[in-house]
Protein backbone atom coordinates (compact mmCIF):
# COMPACT_ATOMS: atom_id res chain seq x y z
CA UNK A 1 0.00 0.00 0.00
CA UNK A 2 0.79 3.40 0.86
CA UNK A 3 -0.64 6.85 -0.25
CA UNK A 4 1.23 7.15 -3.67
CA UNK A 5 0.59 3.60 -4.93
CA UNK A 6 -0.31 4.01 -8.72
CA UNK A 7 -3.30 1.89 -10.41
CA UNK A 8 -5.90 -0.12 -9.03
CA UNK A 9 -3.67 -1.98 -5.83
CA UNK A 10 -6.04 -2.38 -2.94
CA UNK A 11 -4.48 -0.13 0.09
CA UNK A 12 -5.80 -3.18 2.34
CA UNK A 13 -3.06 -5.67 0.30
CA UNK A 14 0.83 -5.43 0.66
CA UNK A 15 3.82 -5.76 -1.59
CA UNK A 16 5.70 -8.44 -0.96
CA UNK A 17 9.58 -9.36 -2.81
CA UNK A 18 10.51 -12.93 -2.79
CA UNK A 19 14.37 -12.94 -2.77
CA UNK A 20 14.44 -16.39 -3.79
CA UNK A 21 12.22 -16.17 -6.87
CA UNK A 22 12.94 -12.67 -7.46
CA UNK A 23 9.45 -11.66 -8.04
CA UNK A 24 6.70 -9.68 -6.49
CA UNK A 25 3.27 -10.92 -5.10
CA UNK A 26 0.31 -8.90 -3.24
CA UNK A 27 -0.98 -10.37 -0.29
CA UNK A 28 -4.10 -9.51 1.02
CA UNK A 29 -4.39 -8.39 4.46
CA UNK A 30 -7.68 -8.29 6.98
CA UNK A 31 -8.74 -6.64 9.55
CA UNK A 32 -11.45 -7.02 12.91
CA UNK A 33 -12.35 -3.10 12.00
CA UNK A 34 -10.69 -0.10 10.54
CA UNK A 35 -9.08 1.18 13.88
CA UNK A 36 -6.88 -1.93 13.20
CA UNK A 37 -5.74 -1.27 9.58
CA UNK A 38 -3.66 1.51 8.91
CA UNK A 39 -5.11 4.42 6.88
CA UNK A 40 -2.88 5.43 3.44
CA UNK A 41 0.19 6.64 4.62
CA UNK A 42 3.54 7.69 3.34
CA UNK A 43 6.87 8.34 5.02
CA UNK A 44 6.16 5.59 7.92
CA UNK A 45 8.68 2.88 8.84
CA UNK A 46 7.87 -1.24 8.71
CA UNK A 47 9.82 -3.69 11.06
CA UNK A 48 9.49 -7.47 11.41
CA UNK A 49 9.30 -8.49 15.15
CA UNK A 50 8.46 -12.10 15.13
CA UNK A 51 5.84 -12.67 13.87
CA UNK A 52 4.49 -9.96 13.48
CA UNK A 53 5.11 -6.60 11.19
CA UNK A 54 5.04 -3.19 12.94
CA UNK A 55 4.09 0.01 11.37
CA UNK A 56 4.66 3.28 12.72
CA UNK A 57 4.37 6.83 11.89
CA UNK A 58 4.14 8.41 8.86
CA UNK A 59 1.72 11.16 7.57
CA UNK A 60 -0.05 12.57 4.48
CA UNK A 61 1.11 15.98 3.51
CA UNK A 62 0.84 18.02 6.47
CA UNK A 63 -0.38 15.44 8.63
CA UNK A 64 2.24 13.41 10.88
CA UNK A 65 1.35 10.10 13.09
CA UNK A 66 2.79 8.22 16.06
CA UNK A 67 0.70 5.24 16.06
CA UNK A 68 1.53 1.91 15.71
CA UNK A 69 -0.26 -0.61 13.90
CA UNK A 70 0.50 -4.77 14.30
CA UNK A 71 -0.14 -6.86 11.21
CA UNK A 72 -0.18 -10.68 12.69
CA UNK A 73 2.01 -12.64 9.24
CA UNK A 74 0.76 -15.54 10.11
CA UNK A 75 -2.99 -14.91 9.45
CA UNK A 76 -1.80 -11.65 7.28
CA UNK A 77 -4.61 -9.93 9.67
CA UNK A 78 -4.03 -6.70 11.56
CA UNK A 79 -4.54 -6.46 15.30
CA UNK A 80 -5.20 -3.87 18.27
CA UNK A 81 -2.86 -4.11 20.92
CA UNK A 82 -2.99 -2.01 24.17
CA UNK A 83 0.81 -0.35 24.67
CA UNK A 84 2.50 1.00 27.43
CA UNK A 85 5.10 3.88 27.84
CA UNK A 86 5.60 7.18 26.42
CA UNK A 87 5.27 6.68 22.52
CA UNK A 88 7.43 8.71 20.21
CA UNK A 89 6.35 12.02 19.05
CA UNK A 90 4.25 12.00 15.60
CA UNK A 91 6.82 12.07 12.87
CA UNK A 92 7.31 11.01 9.20
CA UNK A 93 10.63 10.08 7.05
CA UNK A 94 12.33 8.62 9.92
CA UNK A 95 14.22 4.91 10.03
CA UNK A 96 13.19 2.12 12.08
CA UNK A 97 15.32 -1.47 12.86
CA UNK A 98 14.84 -4.64 14.91
CA UNK A 99 18.50 -6.32 16.20
CA UNK A 100 18.99 -9.50 15.75
CA UNK A 101 16.03 -11.59 18.03
CA UNK A 102 14.70 -8.66 19.94
CA UNK A 103 11.44 -7.77 20.21
CA UNK A 104 12.31 -4.04 20.33
CA UNK A 105 11.91 -1.72 17.57
CA UNK A 106 13.78 1.32 17.26
CA UNK A 107 12.90 4.58 15.84
CA UNK A 108 15.76 7.27 14.58
CA UNK A 109 15.30 10.65 13.70
CA UNK A 110 13.02 11.92 11.21
CA UNK A 111 10.74 15.18 10.77
CA UNK A 112 8.63 15.98 13.10
CA UNK A 113 5.38 18.69 13.72
CA UNK A 114 7.00 22.18 13.29
CA UNK A 115 9.77 21.23 11.02
CA UNK A 116 8.55 20.51 7.58
CA UNK A 117 9.25 23.59 5.99
CA UNK A 118 12.90 23.75 7.28
CA UNK A 119 16.26 22.32 5.84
Amino acid sequence: GGYYSKGTQDPRCVPVFDSKRLEWTLLPTYGEDSKCMPEKLCFHTTCAVGDMLLAFGGGLKDDFRNDLHFLNLKSMTWERHEVGGIPPCERKRHSAVTIGTSSEMWVFGGRVRGTENKR
